[in-house]
């Protein structure tokens, strides 16, 4: 025979009714010297038990050809029949000096070195090993079994060496762990809360004395929509007007009209200063001040002169509004002193007063 195949092993899953499993690979031996191990495995668990010849299965075939395995109770369909080629590994041909030389004998010890070959195979490449790139030193023995260890790489991972291990301390750790963790989420929760609220604190401090509205480079003085402003020039050194929404950016868009349509409400040339300046970096600021205002249905356009202004507000920034008012114009103050005489002018000259006389008398 020969051995073409390098199969040594083949599995069934039972269905509670089928006994016969065929062993698709040759094997020697046959019925109770058949070289074959049977092993039961539970799907459920991996449990796995070994089978025994006569009491739980019989085999038919063998001698170097396939065969079966006859299962005394169908297998149930929980469960799967492992079955291996277990060749054993002894050297049983004698060779005799000057007797025949027996090609059939010859050829199944071959035979048998090359299944005994095959299992081994099979082993070494179930057996813990290194990559086929790995270039280091380390052993490969293992520590003798200790109780309750577990098995570590040392401090050079040079070798595998046995590690203390208390499984009622390391569920004590796990459980401390997970405490700690779960402590760590509530703080972070906790914390996240905290600056929310601070954030929405200082949004509503910020907001109480400056409003939110979103920037637009448009130039035109028409009703900007809600929540923005414009102005009616791109240089704010030469911007003459400010068209703003009576709606906010704030949250949930208040109306401030009532507000804006008192800012020119002073009796002073100058109504008071606009100060408009970028929520995210106040640096980039230009101020205005207010000599009057146009109320429109929706917006308010706002008579101004530039005062002062620094780097560049983007289109759709969020912009600050804060307006300062000036006082009014006082009142008029009392009529003043009359001021003294003036001088005599001088006397006419005699030829004058002549004529006067001449006139006088016709």
């Amino acid at each position: 025979m020969t051995v073409s195949s390098t199969t040594t092993q083949v599995s069934y899953t039972g269905d509670n009714s089928t006994t016969n499993f065929t062993v698709t690979f040759p094997f020697l031996g046959t019925g109770s010297t058949s070289e074959l191990t049977v092993v039961e495995r539970t799907i459920a668990t991996g449990a796995e038990v070994t089978k025994s010849y006569t009491t739980d299965y019989t085999v038919t075939g063998g001698e170097g050809s396939t065969g079966t395995v006859i299962a005394v109770s169908a297998p149930a369909s929980t469960v799967e029949w492992h079955i291996r080629r277990n060749t054993t590994t002894t050297q049983l041909t004698d060779y005799q000096t000057n007797d025949p030389f027996p090609a059939n004998t010859h050829e199944l010890a071959l035979d048998r070195l090359a299944m005994v070959q095959q299992e081994q195979d099979g082993d070494i490449g179930q057996a813990f090993k290194y990559p086929d790139t790995y270039t280091g030193g380390a052993s490969t023995a293992m520590p003798e079994p200790s109780a309750n260890k577990a098995l570590v790489w040392n401090a050079g991972a040079t070798a595998l060496e046995n590690s203390t291990y208390d499984p009622d301390e390391q569920a004590t750790l796990a459980a401390a762990s997970a405490a700690a963790a779960s402590t760590s989420e509530t703080n972070a929760a906790a914390s996240e809360t905290n600056a929310a609220a601070s954030a929405t604190a200082a949004g509503n401090s910020v907001a109480s004395f400056a409003n939110k509205y979103t920037f637009s480079t448009t130039t035109s003085m028409a009703d900007p929509g809600t929540g923005i402003l414009r102005f009616n020039n791109v240089t704010y050194a030469s911007v003459t007007a400010i068209a703003i929404d009576d709606l906010t950016a704030d949250t949930n868009n208040p109306d401030i009209s009532p507000y804006i349509v008192t800012w020119d409400d002073s009796t002073s040339a100058i109504k008071g200063f606009l100060h408009i300046f970028e929520d995210q970096n106040p640096g980039n600021f230009a101020i205005f001040s207010v000599s009057g205002l146009t109320d429109n249905s929706g917006w308010t356009e706002l008579a101004v002169s530039h005062i002062a202004s620094n780097g560049t507000i983007d289109d759709t920034d969020q912009v600050r509004v804060q307006f300062k008012r000036t006082g009014d114009k006082g009142e008029t103050g009392a009529t003043g002193a009359t001021g003294a005489t003036g001088a005599t002018g001088p006397a006419g000259a005699d030829g004058e007063v002549s004529i006067g006389l001449l006139l006088a008398l016709s």
